[in-house]
């Protein structure tokens, strides 16, 4: 009864870790979205939103990391001023940046599927991280273009190309991070105290 009742109660701890990191991660998209630099000739601002998805993506389960910007989304859309400047609502989502909230769900989800647990190999997590990037990009760049009147071209170089090197950048910076963290606490794949838990989604 006794081992019964220890196995309940860490399975209720379990689940409510996986639970928080989504919630955790989806307010630091909110404070990241804060420190905002607008761009002349963009509507397109630099944040650090995409650190986090990248973080996100490598750190969690797909299905957690996807949860972690949908429920970062859906506040949002909601009517809480967590979008980049404080911006909130269901147009912001349907404004010209909006598929760059759609490529966080995305990105998240395609970063973690990549890592697949094994987040002690740098050149793995980077390689994640640079689809991600991507992913967020090409959702970003195709909501910008509808708003530009289907320009792609003009989409593409106010969208994306002016940030490319800066993402090069976070990633340079997130991917040994995550990977040191991995190997500092948990080992290979991040066992251990991995927020990840064994949750293969």
């Amino acid at each position: 009864m006794q081992r019964t009742s220890a196995l309940e109660t860490t399975r209720l701890q379990l689940t409510l870790r996986r639970a928080a990191w989504p919630v955790l991660f989806a307010a630091l998209m909110a404070i990241a979205g804060q420190v905002r630099i607008p761009v002349a000739g963009s509507p397109v601002p630099i944040t650090l939103q995409v650190v986090i998805v990248l973080i996100a993506g490598a750190t969690l389960a797909p299905l957690q990391a996807a949860s972690a910007m949908l429920l970062f989304a859906t506040v949002g859309a909601l009517g809480a001023p967590v979008f980049q400047g404080g911006g909130a609502g269901p147009l912001h989502l349907l404004g010209p940046t909006g598929g760059y909230i759609a490529g966080f769900v995305a990105g998240a989800w395609v970063c973690a599927r990549l890592v697949a647990g094994q987040r002690d190999s740098i050149a793995r997590v980077a390689i994640a991280m640079a689809a991600a990037v991507l992913t967020i990009h090409s959702l970003g760049m195709t909501q910008l273009a509808v708003w530009y009147g289907g320009d792609f071209p003009l989409a593409l170089r106010q969208g994306v190309l002016f940030f490319l090197p800066l993402d090069v950048v976070k990633i340079a910076v997130a991917a040994p991070m995550v990977a040191g963290g991995a190997i500092l606490f948990g080992g290979r794949g991040g066992s251990g105290a991995s927020p990840r838990g064994d949750d293969p989604r």
